[in-house]
């Protein structure tokens, strides 16, 4: 029989990969808060802990989590939409997803719109770190106006 383990990080751990760039940036109880300017993308690194070895089984990757909300101030109409989840072992890039296109209020139920599986399931050797990417989309014919994307927690299931 298999065993699972999940292990979380609160969204107030993220970390922006270019916070000078941002409108707003602000760790709150909650998670962390974003907002970017429209036509803009910005990535958003979780480093989550992984196990290496549970009960003497080598443990695989075999899921990830993002906890987010792309309509905090509940406006459908100004959504950022997630783009990308990259998955690094160390300072290896070991899984890309890209071309996605995920929004919405995803922040507190496990569901298909904030579960990424990885199949087949990976082992890694040198700690994982979870980067998210989001662009904040361009309006055309409007002057620029600002997205706000609330991460309240990531997480990665490790499968024996």
């Amino acid at each position: 029989m298999a065993r699972t383990s999940i292990i979380w990080v609160h969204g107030n751990t993220a970390e922006p990969e270019q916070p000078e760039s941002l409108m707003r940036f602000a760790r709150k109880g909650w998670g962390a808060q974003c907002q970017g300017m429209s036509g803009t993308t910005h990535w958003f690194h979780f480093p989550i802990a992984s196990p290496s070895v549970l009960e003497g089984s080598p443990m695989y990757l075999s899921k990830l989590y993002v906890m987010y909300n792309t309509m905090p101030g509940g406006k459908a109409e100004l959504q950022p939409v997630i783009t990308n989840v990259h998955v690094y072992d160390g300072r290896t890039l070991a899984m890309s997803f890209d071309d996605l296109s995920l929004s919405g209020v995803h922040d507190e139920l496990i569901e298909a719109a904030n579960t990424l599986v990885i199949n087949p399931a990976l082992r890694i050797a040198n700690g994982l770190g979870l980067s998210v990417g989001v662009q904040f989309p361009l309006r055309e014919g409007e002057e620029s106006i600002s997205y706000d994307i609330l991460f309240t927690a990531a997480g990665a299931e490790f499968a024996s």
